[in-house]
């Protein structure tokens, strides 16, 4: 049977006309024109979607959608709920880029079957926010979007298939995985200071391989990864350590003294930076993410590698 995906995103801009649409993956396309859509929704769709949805749906700035043949037993309810994963995998991609906080709200899946026209209708409970805990609208240029998709698809649909345990905090989940699992609760927390324990249990479950002195481990290992010089490896350091301070005090039940509130969104933002330049250090090399993704002594010995400047070590 004939059948459309499609959903809004929110808080986010394309410049220029995307026609037909970039292909996300497979038969999965992000566009912004409007002609696109009107192909989609037609009277008899619009109608069941109803008028405030569908013209939500034609006057975004993007929106990602599918064409595509089902079998008629598809269980509909569960390829919406699929597609809609796909389009969370696809946001948080967009997060590996730079911060923002694009969203979506309902999906439709449009149906044309044996027995008439079906529409279903699904959204995932997640409400993303800048580091700074604000909401804002973020351009994506048609450059950014290239590098993206190939993120997308190469690394990202995966993290976020339909076979998702029921905790991500397993020896069967790699680091990797949990470290995106934590960066993604950072982003949905609408708390500055829950934002930053997410982002310090993100670097733990990527760096981290014993449980002492955590705080120094994971400060240490940030930012011999990440940092170009020995004074923007030192501001990391002292970053990622107040960082970890606020970190045990929220998630202990206590409190931040008053003039530190103040400097929660720098502190929040500094953080969402250190945690994705780490992200795409590893997932941008195939060899840095297979190490990541393998035994933890292989790792420590490479983490230590990178601190004491021995030889071997992986720089792409």
């Amino acid at each position: 049977m004939k059948s459309h995906f499609l959903t809004a995103l929110q808080h986010i801009t394309v410049p220029g006309d995307l026609g037909r649409g970039d292909r996300l993956n497979d038969d999965l396309f992000l566009t912004n024109n409007a002609n696109v859509l009107d192909k989609i929704l037609r009277p008899e769709v619009g109608h069941i979607i109803g008028i405030l949805e569908s013209t939500a749906l034609k006057k975004a700035k993007a929106v990602v959608y599918s064409n595509e043949e089902l079998p008629e037993d598809t269980d509909r309810h569960a390829h919406l709920q699929r597609r809609l994963e796909e389009v969370a995998a696809f946001q948080h991609t967009l997060w590996l880029w730079k911060d923002n906080c694009v969203d979506n709200e309902l999906g439709f899946l449009v149906s044309y079957a044996k027995a008439g026209l079906s529409v279903e209708s699904n959204y995932l409970v997640q409400r993303y926010s800048l580091s700074t805990g604000k909401i804002g609208t973020i351009e994506f240029t048609r450059e950014d979007l290239k590098i993206i998709r190939r993120y997308f698809r190469e690394q990202m649909v995966r993290e976020f298939s339909e076979d998702r345990p029921p905790t991500f905090m397993t020896t069967d989940v790699n680091r990797v995985s949990r470290a995106l699992f934590l960066a993604q609760s950072a982003r949905i927390a609408g708390d500055l200071g829950f934002k930053i324990a997410g982002y310090c249990g993100a670097l733990e479950a990527l760096l981290t391989t014993s449980q002492s002195e955590l705080a120094h481990q994971m400060s240490e290992r940030a930012a011999f990864l990440i940092a170009e010089n020995a004074k923007e490896r030192t501001e990391t350091y002292a970053t990622l350590k107040k960082a970890y301070e606020v970190r045990s005090k929220i998630v202990h039940g206590g409190y931040i003294k008053g003039a530190k509130v103040t400097d929660l969104a720098l502190l929040s933002t500094a953080c969402d930076e250190i945690v994705r330049r780490c992200l795409q250090k590893v997932l941008g090399s195939t060899e840095m993410s297979h190490l990541f993704a393998g035994s933890q002594e292989e790792l420590d010995a490479f983490l230590l590698d990178i601190i004491f400047g021995r030889s071997g070590v992986i720089t792409t």
